[in-house]
């Protein structure tokens, strides 16, 4: 039962914070982060996220999820034949909210109103049949094809103003090509970009992965910050190991490479990496969080990376996987090179 607890315990650890470094020693390897070129760093291709950008392997895919801009969410919905469809698709949305009865104000659909010159459709309505407080506001937006969901929750006091916000991010949507970057203000999203006048909020996140060799990156960004005081990355590692070791009195069984400050867009912030020896394999996790100051220019970055080794591996298997110091490079060249991208504001 013991040993059931701990590997509960260490699965939940992993899950909120990711590693833990105790009373182990580490080795801060490559203080200056340069590295002999590797074959994942000598070929590099920029992308771009929200207002940044960052470069990544050629080779690897770059994908996105939602966005939050000033709190709106913007989904990406996939491909659309062609605009009778996206026209169809519409209408239905519109006859379903219709249909959907409420049980004092008739149906849920309170209010349907044409956007960006007629060429869209906003829909207002209750999220179930008894609300008579909150209300979501929704719209479509169709680029080259590229369909997107935007919505927003809100307080009926508020709704005006979330119906303007809606409105003109529908309106400056347009379709963009992943690698494609723009040089505009605006935010890069999913499939598309964002003109904007540089002063909105932003939330999202962003993968870099390969399947040979296999690794995976996520980088979020937020507008927030500072740091937050007994918050930080280092202050939720230790307390995760104190709580471990206060319960069960067992020292957690990491290997810390490197436990540092790192600099990102002239920001400091906190970089936690380890090797950590598994049944039959090493797994690589590296963290850090880039503390932001709660202002568009300046938001708070949070970068994660997953490796692994399998110890003794067949010749098969060796090419499935980064060597050690190929991962401990490509993690400080993406590092490195996160920076504002021109023009963004």
């Amino acid at each position: 039962m013991r040993k059931r607890n701990f590997s509960l315990i260490m699965f939940a650890i992993i899950l909120i914070v990711g590693v833990s470094f105790g009373g182990h020693q580490y080795r801060l390897q490559h203080p200056n982060r340069d590295h002999p070129m590797t074959q994942l760093t000598k070929n590099m291709q920029t992308v771009c996220f929200g207002r940044y950008l960052m470069d990544i392997p050629a080779t690897a895919e770059f994908s996105m999820g939602s966005a939050e801009i000033d709190d709106i969410q913007i989904t990406h919905k996939g491909i659309v034949p062609n605009e009778v469809v996206f026209r169809n698709q519409v209408k239905q949305r519109e006859t379903e909210l219709r249909a959907q009865k409420h049980d004092t104000e008739g149906t849920r659909l309170r209010e349907e109103l044409g956007i960006n010159e007629g060429k869209q459709r906003m829909f207002v309505y209750r999220g179930n049949n008894f609300s008579t407080s909150l209300s979501f506001v929704e719209t479509t937006s169709l680029s080259n094809r590229n369909l997107w969901l935007i919505h927003y929750e809100a307080a009926d006091e508020d709704v005006p103003e979330v119906k303007n916000l809606i409105a003109r991010f529908a309106t400056n949507l347009q379709s963009r090509d992943m690698l494609e970057i723009p040089k505009t203000p605006g935010f890069c999203i999913k499939n598309g970009f964002i003109s904007s006048v540089g002063k909105e909020s932003e939330n999202l996140i962003a993968g870099i992965q390969m399947e040979l060799p296999v690794f995976s990156i996520t980088i979020k960004s937020e507008t927030s910050g500072p740091r937050e005081r007994g918050n930080t990355l280092w202050d939720r590692v230790e307390r995760a190991e104190k709580d471990v070791n206060e319960i069960y009195g067992i020292k957690l069984p990491i290997g810390v490479v490197r436990r540092a400050e790192v600099q990102v867009d002239g920001r400091k912030g906190q970089e936690y990496v380890t090797i950590t020896p598994e049944k039959g394999i090493e797994r690589f996790n590296a963290k850090a969080e880039i503390y932001g100051d709660a202002t568009p220019k300046k938001p708070t970055f949070k970068i994660e990376m997953d490796a692994a080794w399998v110890k003794n591996p067949s010749k098969d298997q060796k090419k499935h996987m980064l060597s050690k110091e190929e991962a401990l490079a490509l993690w400080d060249s993406i590092l490195k090179n996160i920076r504002p991208r021109p023009g963004a504001f």
